[in-house]
């Protein structure tokens, strides 16, 4: 294996805070963006299933309204 330097100073890129609440860290790994991103998909999979014609018509999916 080839060796590779590590030429950046260690540590975290971001500020920590005293009082910082666990979801505060968590979203930083989830913005809203990637919220948005997520919801979108989910509610185009759920439209896709709706619309299907294979879906049951006493199913909970078809009970719903889009």
């Amino acid at each position: 294996m080839k060796d590779i330097n590590f030429t950046k100073t260690p540590g975290f890129l971001i500020e920590f805070h005293l009082y910082a609440s666990p979801y505060d860290y968590f979203r930083l790994l989830l913005d809203d963006d990637l919220l948005e991103l997520i919801v979108d998909e989910t509610n185009k999979y759920a439209e896709t299933i709706f619309l299907s014609e294979g879906a049951v018509t006493n199913s909970r999916i078809s009970r719903c309204n889009l």
